[in-house]
């Protein structure tokens, strides 16, 4: 009770985010130590060379109006510090991140699991990413809505747990996971994608 209390007051505390509308772009920016909720991006962005020091409650959240599918895209930069996710996907379409480095985080990227709005076949695209000190997994998806990722060219130390399978809901309950696939695994084929991911 009393930690959920202090997670109440430490999400109020937060600054407010940086708002990114349909179609911005967002470069050579360094977000520091009281980032906050970081950016909010609304019906597509673009990230480049982003870096947080520490992230609040992400680093970074993709919406979309009514689940339309939209492109988001964060390229180059990085992140430290983050206790859980860094990229959080609430909305419809397609999250690309592309050349990035993280190091000390929960997970890089994860469907949203229990949305009061859910979106259908969320797809993610992770490409030459490496990770130091991964706390629980690189992806988190809802299987059950059909999200996809697909996952190459990845370094991890840390947890081993490249993509995992949840049955998501929009009850803001927390989702179960199903099953997962870790490093050396190609995943199975349908929901997560995955090739060349090595330890170290």
């Amino acid at each position: 009770m009393l930690e959920s209390i202090l997670r109440n007051v430490e999400l109020k505390l937060q600054l407010e985010p940086i708002l990114a509308e349909k179609g911005a772009v967002i470069k050579n920016l360094i977000i520091g130590q009281n980032g906050a909720d970081g950016i909010h991006c609304n019906d597509g962005c673009t990230l480049q060379n982003v870096w947080w020091e520490k992230v609040g409650e992400d680093a970074a959240t993709f919406r979309s109006s009514g689940c339309k599918e939209f492109s988001f895209t964060v390229t180059g930069g990085g992140v430290k510090n983050a206790k859980d996710k860094v990229f959080q996907m609430n909305g419809g379409g397609t999250l690309t991140v592309k050349d990035f480095v993280a190091e000390s985080i929960g997970k890089l990227a994860r469907s949203c699991g229990n949305c009061k709005t859910q979106c259908q076949k969320r797809k993610f695209v992770l490409d030459n990413i490496k990770v130091t000190g991964l706390k629980t997994l690189l992806c988190g998806l809802n299987k059950n809505f059909g999200d996809v990722a697909t996952i190459k060219n990845v370094q991890i130390t840390g947890s081993k747990k490249v993509c995992a399978l949840f049955e998501g809901n929009n009850q803001q309950k927390e989702p179960p996971m199903l099953s997962s696939f870790d490093i050396g695994s190609k995943g199975d084929g349908k929901n997560c994608i995955i090739s060349g991911t090595t330890s170290g």
